[in-house]
């Protein structure tokens, strides 16, 4: 995200920012808001959301907000694993 972008939606709609081609990913499923320095992650789905952030452990969002950082994976509506196209990988920070 740039500086003139504040938020992304995310889903399967094709209206959103990005678009998730999986079956178990919402019309509209999350979104990443930039606020202040920092990114949230809002769920705003029937199924939930998945972060698996790096060296932690997973975490569940359902209608729920959660600050982004460092580095991991979003999953969208299942937990990771098999189906890769409805997981996204995320990077907060500078690049390596």
């Amino acid at each position: 995200m740039g500086d003139r972008v504040q938020s992304i939606v995310i889903g399967r709609d094709e209206r959103c920012d990005l678009i998730i081609s999986s079956y178990f990913a919402s019309r509209r499923h999350a979104v990443v808001e930039k606020r202040r320095d920092r990114f949230i992650l809002t769920d705003e789905s029937s199924n939930g959301t998945f972060v698996v952030p790096r060296q932690s452990a997973e975490i569940y969002l359902k209608r729920e907000s959660l600050p982004l950082i460092g580095r991991g994976t979003i999953s969208l509506g299942a937990a990771p694993g098999g189906d890769d196209a409805h997981t996204i990988d995320y990077a907060i920070g500078p690049p390596d």
